[in-house]
């Protein structure tokens, strides 16, 4: 279901990466004029256009069209490397506080609890 227009997402977006329409242009090599209209609420991006646009700004394509979905991409499969080497890293794991390793394993058994299984 549509919740906004493109316009206001494409807004939200370009403010939420703090990128200026000039720094979207030279991202997406996209016309000024067409960027302009975009942003007016004259014209909607055609599949091309919003591919580029959605990557350039790190969203999903449905979130940037308007519709209720989550903003970021799905793919529950990527973690970003420097996150996972963090996790990952007993030595990580040993400088921090000891609440902060409190709050880690509280979120464990959280998760084994929800998820009715041992990670």
């Amino acid at each position: 279901m549509l919740i906004e227009s493109f316009a206001n997402r494409l807004k939200k977006a370009m403010s939420l990466n703090n990128i200026k329409q000039t720094d979207l242009m030279g991202k997406t090599k996209i016309d000024k004029t067409l960027i302009n209209k975009y942003l007016a609420g004259v014209a909607k991006a055609g599949q091309d256009n919003l591919t580029t646009l959605a990557e350039a700004l790190n969203v999903s394509e449905p979130w940037l069209l308007g519709y209720d979905v989550p903003i970021n991409k799905e793919n529950n499969n990527d973690v970003p490397d420097d996150l996972l080497k963090t996790v990952m890293s007993k030595d990580a794991y040993q400088k921090l506080p000891k609440e902060a390793k409190e709050e880690i394993i509280d979120f464990i058994k959280f998760v084994e609890k929800k998820f009715n299984k041992q990670i």
